[in-house]
């Protein structure tokens, strides 16, 4: 059995979970045959379609009198005057709010969702290897957002020469993240130095924020600066730009949807692929809000576009957080997608909790 606190952890948090609408147990009925049946074929759902997957235990003109009040409350739309009606963005929310449990995957699920992260340490690689397979899982793309490095604290620096003028900088947090650039000097500098200031830095910065180490780069090594000028500006610069990307697997798969066939709708989430941006805020608000959220359209940033996401946020180290999810059209089987990326999130918690276990035996 699940912890208290896990299962209300895991809950679906939605931001319009005070949705609130009078249907009556018929018209609630016949909003969940549309939907579900629109989720199945992407294709506008008639009346007939709807009282055969009801057993015919209301009539197609019935039906058709109840379709016709669920479009006037707002919850159903009819795209051409001759087709069957699809459901509102209204109406998808009310129906993942209302109808929509996580569905636990089966046991060889799960079997193969441990698999997939079963030899692999770096806590990076275990994200992408869960997003890959929750993209296969479902066809849809799978996201993961690591824990950003400025939210653990530093456990670790290496400068590296590599020639040229240049320094493979390393910098490895708490968290797990492990974060490395190349830095490019004016001139290449002493090799004594470059040892001499790895040390300083893991003298002085070992378990502090990044926050604190810009600050004191800034600030506090004058001495230090006036011998290390260069490099030193270098390191502020890195510091504060250091962040994991966003780890997006599958996008193939998403676009082979039939409800992305327009080229601007093509267009549109190639630019949130490329740019990463977008989906790195929606996906930081996940980790923040502490629950299993669903999220539609204009709530991920495309207003014109039906698309949708499921993501869950998991704790890396008990301060810092990150988030797994899928990503793809409005219309996904969202009880067993809610399910898998649960799974998927409790998952990661448990690999990187034997990650950092597996380092503090290193340790001692």
């Amino acid at each position: 059995m699940w912890r208290r606190d896990v299962v209300e952890r895991f809950a679906v948090k939605d931001p319009a979970s005070q949705l609130k609408l009078p249907l009556s147990p018929r018209q609630a009925d016949v909003l969940r045959a549309v939907v579900e049946l629109f989720i199945e074929t992407a294709e506008p759902v008639g009346s007939r379609t709807v009282s055969k997957a009801m057993n015919q235990q209301v009539s197609a003109a019935t039906v058709r009198n109840v379709m016709a009040d669920l479009e006037e409350l707002g919850l159903l739309k009819q795209i051409h005057t001759s087709s069957g009606r699809v459901p509102t963005n209204r109406a998808l929310r009310y129906w993942i709010e209302a109808m929509v449990r996580p569905v636990t995957p089966a046991p060889e699920v799960q079997e193969q969702l441990r698999l997939a992260v079963a030899d692999v340490r770096a806590p990076r690689r275990a994200l992408a290897a869960l997003a890959s397979e929750l993209s296969r899982m479902t066809g849809s793309a799978g996201l993961a957002r690591a824990p950003r490095l400025e939210q653990g604290r530093l456990q670790r620096a290496s400068l590296v020469p590599v020639g040229g003028g240049r320094l493979m900088l390393l910098w490895v947090a708490s968290n797990g993240v492990v974060y490395h650039r190349e830095i490019q000097l004016a001139e290449e500098p002493a090799a004594e130095d470059v040892a001499h200031l790895e040390q300083v830095l893991n003298r002085e910065f070992i378990g502090a924020t990044f926050d604190e180490i810009r600050a004191r780069l800034r600030q506090d090594l004058h001495e230090m600066k006036r011998r290390y000028d260069d490099l030193l500006e270098q390191l502020v610069v890195s510091a504060a730009t250091a962040d994991d990307d966003v780890i997006v697997e599958g996008v193939s798969r998403v676009v082979e949807q039939p409800d992305f066939n327009t080229l601007e709708t093509l267009r549109r989430l190639y630019e949130a692929f490329e740019d990463r941006h977008l989906l790195a805020g929606v996906l930081d608000r996940v980790a923040a809000s502490g629950g299993l959220r669903v999220l539609l359209n204009d709530e991920i940033g495309f207003a014109d576009t039906q698309v949708g996401m499921v993501a869950a946020p998991f704790d890396a180290d008990g301060v810092s957080r990150g988030s797994i999810g899928v990503f793809g059209p409005a219309r996904m089987p969202y009880p067993e997608i809610l399910g898998l990326v649960r799974f998927a999130s409790m998952l990661v918690e448990r690999v990187l909790a034997d990650h950092h276990a597996s380092e503090d035996r290193e340790k001692q």
